[in-house]
């Protein structure tokens, strides 16, 4: 079963704040630092691992068709049973019921695309980034192989990359959005430029956009995972390259004028 996100039309606030929270963090490269960076070694690129999407059903349609008063009963569409992670859905649910249960179906059901993912998005972006760059001869010299890291602190930084300026790229929301069991992986990747030696960001910006577009149809758990996780793969890979896209437009904003 297929079908797109037009539903999800009406954010919830939270999530809103989410996007909110992303462009708040932003900061503009200064033209003096522009300036040594255009005329300067090739900037280092790392990545910090990303941790597991989460769940996000835009119109949280599932929690409030299982958690209606019996006034508002409703018949959900079909729902697996919650202890069978593999197993087939029933025909219906005709109980509602309340508390965490919802919640419970989602980490059961979904469970094993949230923890065997097959492309990390801030590596993949970072190394779309980086290709980018190169193919369009920006005017920042970029490295071209991101480098993992376990954390962006100063000593870390310093240590692999002695005093030259860091671009880091991590995730800052990951999520399998859709409601049921039908998602499209859909992410945001914060970009940071960082000066080891001060721990100073020079320039931060993020890729950031609240949901996918309609035209993007979610799949099921089992088309994500079919064919060694092709889909699942393709549609991260498709996402990091805008993503990418973005956060170098951003970037390059900043250069001095040749």
């Amino acid at each position: 079963m297929e079908h797109t996100f037009t539903a999800r039309r009406a954010v919830v606030p939270a999530a809103f704040a989410l996007v909110l929270a992303g462009c708040a963090g932003a900061v503009a490269l200064a033209p003096g630092e522009a300036s040594r960076l255009a005329a300067g070694p090739e900037i280092p690129t790392a990545f910090l691992a990303s941790a597991g999407p989460t769940v996000d059903c835009p119109t949280d349609e599932g929690v409030r068709v299982w958690t209606y008063s019996g006034s508002s009963l409703e018949t959900p569409p079909g729902l697996p049973e919650l202890g069978a992670a593999d197993g087939p859905a029933p025909a219906v649910i005709p109980v509602l019921m309340g508390g965490d249960i919802w919640s419970d179906f989602e980490e059961n059901w979904t469970q094993q695309l949230r923890q065997a993912y097959p492309v990390d998005p801030a590596q993949a972006t970072a190394a779309e980034f980086a290709d980018a760059a190169h193919a369009a001869a920006r005017p920042f010299p970029v490295a071209a192989e991101p480098v993992k890291i376990a954390d962006a602190g100063r000593g870390t930084l310093s240590s692999r990359f002695g005093g030259s300026p860091v671009l880091v790229f991590e995730t800052s929301r990951w999520s399998l959005v859709g409601c049921w069991y039908d998602y499209v992986p859909w992410f945001d990747v914060r970009a940071s430029l960082v000066d080891p030696a001060s721990g100073r960001v020079l320039w931060r910006d993020t890729c950031s956009t609240l949901y996918p577009p309609d035209s993007i149809a979610a799949a099921s758990r089992e088309k994500l995972r079919e064919d060694g996780q092709a889909l699942y793969a393709r549609q991260t890979r498709d996402r990091s390259r805008s993503c990418a896209a973005s956060l170098l437009r951003k970037f390059s904003a900043g250069a001095p004028a040749r």
